[in-house]
């Protein structure tokens, strides 16, 4: 089930401290049955603001955690085994819910995540459930305030002991959960894990909440909006673009869009493109301005930094909203082939034949032709297909083959006139001896018989008990022992040659 955001990025709200915990009551705000067993922090339907780690990798079309792997399909996946801190998610991989969906959430370091600014006291925790599980309770945890902000999360950075418990009640929450839980006094950077504890599983789902702690809320700037922010999401290469989209209340202005065409590999780093933006912002866009805010008497001035840059416009100017998007470079797709699957030896059967299966992969939109030579250089067989950014598997019965080294050769056109060929050997051998050719004289098969498969020129030799009896088990229909073909051929026979 993939998870898709409807709120955007600008839409990223400051929480203040406005008191302490409530244990009791759970604010109950959507009720809905759900389809499958899964759940997340998602704080922005109704406005609490704290979203997850998970949360700010999905959804978005540039989500503001890039490279997340899987989880950006699947932010309510996050599941493990109930009981932490006693049980539940190991130390390396409590992010990730021990890489149920990807162990990219387990990289931590300093700048890795984007933090939602907060300030102690209290705040609201939403979850948004894509089922309604009986629950048995929700916990909040902390990280500890010298935790190690650069090594992956393990039961050290945390207390333990959790600053909210909620009550489910063992029974089914509705689709979305309002928590208003006191957050302790911290300082900095700090990590707040989640805990949904479901009543009718033995799991629970788990997620964290990157946070920037505030002693206190920056003053408003006179005359100055909040609008937006730029956040080093991601890095990006040479020739991509990161720019800004200008919105008053009728829609979008293009004509005050900033843009900025990264110049090299070291311009591409998410902290250096986020503060050369917000100079590029601030020295074109007069009503526009990026970097952190600063009062000198009655002047603001603001400083980019090498992160996470707020964005302001003017009150005067009527604009309420800036975004950052990205046109990025698509990798370019160079034509190639690759040949697989081709035995290095084939075995002659009883017609003098071979049959031969290899799969070919081809990258563009390519003709693909596959001729086989003998010694001689006599063509022996030959098979076409179109194949376009996908696998094709060939399948060739070899008709009046002599032993010797054959040459598969795949020639790849781009139908530009634009060709690519690939060469690949085999050997041909006599076929080896055997007592008969399977499934001949099937009820005289006995420890030691050897048959010569004819579907792959193969010899293979029945086990001995007590597996013999397998070797005589088969019909048309019933292929599971067929020496080389049936799913359970090996309980049956060994492959001599």
């Amino acid at each position: 089930m993939k998870y898709s955001k409807k709120v955007p990025l600008s839409q990223y709200h400051r929480v203040t401290s406005l008191g302490l915990c409530k244990l009791g009551p759970v604010l109950l705000l959507v009720s809905s049955a759900g389809v499958s067993a899964h759940g997340f922090i998602d704080g922005t339907e109704n406005g609490s603001g704290l979203q997850s780690r998970a949360d700010l990798c999905a959804g978005w079309d540039n989500p503001p955690n890039g490279n997340c792997g899987a989880i950006r399909d699947e932010p309510q996946s996050l599941e493990a085994i109930d009981g932490f801190p006693n049980g539940g998610p190991v130390d390396g991989q409590i992010a990730s819910a021990n890489q149920v969906r990807g162990g990219e959430l387990d990289v931590q370091t300093a700048d890795r995540w984007v933090k939602n600014p907060i300030t102690a006291g209290q705040n609201s925790f939403e979850w948004k459930k894509t089922a309604a599980h009986t629950t048995a309770e929700w916990r909040y945890y902390i990280t500890n305030q010298d935790w190690n902000v650069n090594e992956a999360l393990s039961r050290d950075s945390f207390d333990l002991t959790p600053f909210c418990t909620v009550d489910g009640g063992m029974v089914q929450p509705p689709t979305r959960v309002v928590h208003d839980c006191g957050v302790p006094q911290r300082t900095g950077y700090q990590v707040i894990l989640a805990v949904w504890e479901v009543g009718d599983t033995v799991n629970s789902f788990y997620n964290v909440i990157d946070v920037q702690f505030e002693d206190s809320p920056a003053p408003p700037v006179p005359g100055i909006t909040d609008a937006g922010t730029i956040y080093p999401s991601k890095n990006l290469d040479t020739g991509d673009k990161v720019m800004t989209r200008v919105f008053d209340s009728e829609g979008e202005l293009p004509a005050l869009q900033t843009v900025l065409t990264i110049a090299n590999k070291a311009q591409g780093v998410a902290e250096v493109w986020s503060h050369d933006l917000a100079e590029k912002i601030n020295s074109e866009q007069p009503d526009i301005k990026a970097g952190q805010a600063k009062m000198s008497g009655d002047t603001a001035s603001f400083s980019p930094v090498f992160g996470t840059n707020p964005v302001y416009t003017k009150t005067a100017s009527g604009l309420v909203r800036v975004e950052i998007d990205f046109d990025e470079v698509p990798e370019p797709i160079v034509d190639g082939i690759e040949v697989t699957g081709l035995e290095a030896q084939y075995s002659l059967n009883g017609d003098n034949e071979v049959a031969i299966d290899f799969d070919v992969t081809a990258t563009g939109e390519l003709l693909v032709s596959n001729t086989i030579y003998d010694s001689n250089n006599k063509a022996k067989g030959y098979a076409q297909a179109e194949i376009h950014n996908s696998t094709e598997t060939f399948s060739m019965l070899l008709e009046d083959m002599t032993p010797g080294i054959h040459t598969l050769v795949t020639i790849a056109d781009d139908k530009n006139g634009n060709l690519i060929q690939e060469n690949n050997q085999f050997t041909v051998v006599e076929t080896p001896e055997h007592d008969y050719v399977f499934p001949d004289g099937l009820s005289s098969y006995t420890e030691g018989t050897k048959v010569l498969q004819s579907k792959d020129g193969s010899i293979y030799q029945c086990k001995p008990w007590p597996n013999t009896g397998y070797c005589q088990q088969w019909t048309e229909t019933t292929t599971q022992y067929e020496p080389g073909v049936g799913s359970h051929w090996q309980d049956a026979w060994d492959k001599v040659q």
